[in-house]
């Protein structure tokens, strides 16, 4: 058998954990997400464009999170990402 030399355990005070939590990871997501759209339209590179405005991966975590929040009754965090997913479908 192999030894291991490392292990990684995500704790509740862990900074992925908290950058989900606070949504922050999605608002820097979302801002590399359209830099990158913004650099595709450049080049003309119009299909990448038009996918960097979907962001469908982005929402759908979102979203995911957002149900989770509602189905343990987290109405602070699920009102939270509600309104940040508005600002996605709203294409900012």
């Amino acid at each position: 058998p192999t030894k291991k030399y490392y292990f990684y355990r995500r704790h509740a005070v862990n900074a992925s954990v908290l950058n989900v939590q606070n949504l922050s990871r999605f608002k820097e997501e979302n801002g590399v997400i359209l830099a990158l759209g913004r650099e595709a339209q450049n080049r003309n590179w119009f299909q990448a464009y038009k996918m960097s405005l979907k962001r469908k991966s982005l929402k759908l975590h979102v979203i995911w999170l957002a149900l989770n929040d509602a189905l343990f009754f987290k109405k602070k965090a699920f009102l939270e990402k509600l309104k940040f997913l508005r600002t996605l479908l709203d294409g900012t």
